[in-house]
């Protein structure tokens, strides 16, 4: 039996799952509509009141980068979540087959398309590692357009989180210290040299730019969980963005006069605060169910949709938009037969690493 998109919504936390559509889309709409959104924010031939909203809300979309920042806030809250519930080895079992499965068949596909359509050979070594998440240590290229980068950052903030789990950090004897251990651990990001580095990467230190995001969200479910007061939420929040602003012009000048960090950060205190007022309808419900498949599509197999829609279509929006819909059905289809299947799986074989219950003796 199916689980209904209603009952779905009251299973999560709802706040989450705006959060996962405002960072998609932002990723979205800088790799697919850049060039017409700011066409919009610069044009003489657009009203200055919509040009001016446009810029407003243009740092937001900038590079994707916000998005990138509000989706690592996102993990980390919802992993320390799930790890004060879950044992160790559930844990590592559910997020395989969460992230794994749908990401070997996006590359997969995409690999194919490639050799198909541009008759490129495959190393299947290379396909391998690929597939690992692990390129950083043997200095792969990214896969899915790029966007495979940030997988790499998640897997190894799981292996992190769920070495603390063993130690009794997480919800153990030595749990009072997770706090100094995840600050230690964000300033150790900052002041460490740029990682990756070298001239094979394109996005060099985004661990240091980037992973402390995940330690925020962290710290702001500890906070919830009322391990940690307001005074020092503050604190690390302001070492967070401060070194971040600090360090970011000198390993990725590109980015320094960008406002990602505010925009990013701002969207997810916001939807943090009102988060116990915010609902879920089905459309969003559904949106939120795609995310990851969209994100894992989106900056690869859009060019192929947007060729084919322009075979149909004279006027360029209209063949965006059929390819947008096209898009969106193709990550709908890998989300029902590929995603929730394998969620499903892993979470059946997670059961086996559940402790027993004793049970109870009744009187």
């Amino acid at each position: 039996m199916t689980t209904s998109l209603p009952a779905i919504a009251k299973s999560r936390i709802v706040f989450l799952d705006w959060l996962r559509i405002a960072a998609f889309v932002s990723v979205l709409v800088w790799h697919k509509f850049a060039a017409p959104l700011q066409w919009l924010g610069t044009s003489p031939d657009v009203h200055a009141s919509l040009r001016e909203l446009v810029l407003l809300i243009l740092p937001f979309f900038q590079m994707g980068a916000a998005g990138v920042v509000v989706f690592f806030l996102v993990s980390g809250y919802i992993i320390t979540h799930v790890l004060l519930r879950e044992t160790g080895l559930t844990f590592l079992v559910r997020r395989f087959f969460r992230i794994y499965p749908l990401y070997v068949i996006a590359v997969l596909i995409q690999t194919t398309g490639d050799v198909w359509v541009h008759g490129e050979h495959v190393n299947f070594l290379n396909l391998l590692l690929s597939v690992s998440l692990c390129g950083d240590l043997f200095q792969m290229p990214y896969t899915l357009g790029g966007v495979e980068w940030t997988l790499r950052v998640e897997v190894l903030f799981y292996v992190f989180m769920v070495v603390l789990k063993f130690c009794g950090l997480i919800d153990g004897r030595h749990a009072r210290w997770l706090p100094l251990v995840l600050a230690i651990t964000a300033f150790g990001l900052l002041v460490m040299p740029p990682t990756p580095g070298g001239a094979w990467t394109w996005c060099i230190a985004y661990y240091n730019l980037f992973g402390p995001f995940l330690l925020l969200g962290a710290f702001f479910y500890l906070h919830e969980n009322g391990r940690l007061g307001s005074g020092s939420l503050a604190a690390i929040t302001a070492l967070v963005l401060l070194g971040i602003w600090i360090v970011t012009p000198i390993w990725q000048p590109n980015l320094a006069g960008q406002h990602f960090v505010a925009y990013g950060f701002g969207i997810f205190f916001l939807f943090w605060l009102v988060r116990q007022r915010l609902s879920l309808p089905a459309p969003a419900a559904l949106l939120s169910e795609l995310t990851y498949a969209v994100y894992l599509f989106h900056n690869w197999m859009y060019d192929y949709l947007l060729g084919a829609s322009r075979e149909l279509f004279r006027k360029e929006w209209a063949a965006d938009l059929a390819a947008l819909c096209l898009l969106l059905f193709v990550c709908w289809i890998a989300t029902r037969f590929v995603e929730r299947p394998a969620v499903r799986l892993g979470a059946r074989l997670s059961r086996r690493f559940q402790p027993a219950v004793p049970a109870r003796v009744e009187a």
